[in-house]
């Protein structure tokens, strides 16, 4: 645990109940899959198109907003709030989630970790799919495997603690996840 102490931390980490499906990718899928999952410009269809133009728009007037205007930058990011779920909800619309199994994980927008049935080795990269409760919002992203070791501790049908760093997570998506972290610390 002091080694997971002492490691710094660039957003806050919760231990929360979630669903959690994971597959060991190819270093020839890590490119192709990490592209798609962080632009969201790959997909022929005209409702991600459009919600692009919209989200391209939106983001250059996010820029020009006067900062001492509180109540302007609130209405603003409360747009692009919604722009965001949006974005999400049509992007993940595609994407199977039914593999998924609940676990105790600690997860932040940097990264996750929990317990596995099986080693990783270290700096294999995991393709994840993740479902946050009870909202429901999902996340998929590519990571790489930073420790997987045996805890002697651990249940003996998932002896391995996995922790894994999102190299390929779409802006929006690790956004909902710092969200989620956050609005769990207040609970």
């Amino acid at each position: 645990m002091q080694e997971l102490n002492s490691e710094r931390r660039e957003y806050f980490r919760i231990n929360d109940n979630i669903l959690l499906d994971y597959l060991s990718l190819t270093e020839i899928d890590v490119e192709a899959m990490g592209e798609s999952i962080t632009s969201f410009n790959d997909s022929n269809d005209q409702q991600c198109i459009k919600l692009n133009l919209v989200q391209s728009s939106f983001k250059s007037l996010i820029d020009q907003v006067d900062q001492s205007e509180s109540l302007i930058s609130n209405a603003v990011s409360t747009i692009d709030t919604h722009l965001n779920i949006l974005r999400h909800a049509i992007q993940h619309e595609h994407i199977d989630f039914e593999n998924t199994k609940e676990i105790e994980a600690n997860l932040s927008g940097g990264g996750i970790a929990c317990l596995i049935p099986e080693k990783i080795p270290v700096g294999t990269a995991v393709e994840v799919k993740v479902q946050l409760r009870p909202s429901g919002i999902k996340v998929h992203a590519v990571t790489r495997v930073i420790s997987c070791r045996e805890i002697k501790t651990a249940p003996q049908n998932t002896p391995f603690y996995l922790r894994l760093k999102f190299t390929h997570l779409h802006d929006g998506d690790r956004a909902l996840l710092v969200e989620h972290a956050e609005s769990k610390i207040v609970d």
